[in-house]
């Protein structure tokens, strides 16, 4: 008589499920990576895109500001690209320079909200600047009376 033997597993089995185990983690794994790494770049991609928006618009920003004040009114692609800021910039430091220059309207303000936003992007253009050097960067074209 010939018996099978049932519920024992050989050691070629074990090895078999130990690698389809293996095998499905690293799927899984890979492909939880990438999708949290498209996340993340899309999340990058969006802040450089409102982040040159913001600078493509400097001029309308700052002297709509210090010429209508507490009013506030911006040209329409400043006044969307500030907003802009508060929405998809999660970064403290970032959130901090914007409440700064909202309560002060001071084109300084605004040059470090543009460093901390420089930072954020992982840009390197402003954020190894000092405040005042981001300011004369932009002096000529948006800050009134001076040349």
């Amino acid at each position: 008589m010939h018996f099978k033997t049932v519920g024992y597993m050989s050691t070629s089995d074990w090895l078999a499920a130990a690698g389809v185990v293996v095998s499905t983690s690293a799927l899984l794994g890979v492909g939880f990576g990438a999708v949290w790494l498209q996340h993340r770049l899309e999340n990058l991609r969006l802040k450089r895109e409102v982040f040159r928006r913001v600078v493509g618009n400097v001029h309308g920003i700052i002297h709509d500001c210090q010429v209508f004040k507490d009013s506030h009114s911006f040209n329409e692609a400043g006044l969307i690209a500030i907003n802009e800021v508060r929405a998809t910039y999660s970064e403290n430091d970032v959130l901090i320079a914007w409440s700064n220059w909202h309560a002060s309207d001071d084109p300084i303000d605004f040059a470090e909200l543009i460093r901390a936003m420089s930072a954020a992007c992982k840009l390197k253009q402003y954020q190894n600047m000092d405040p005042r050097e981001v300011a004369d960067a932009f002096k000529c074209s948006c800050v009134p009376d001076v040349v």
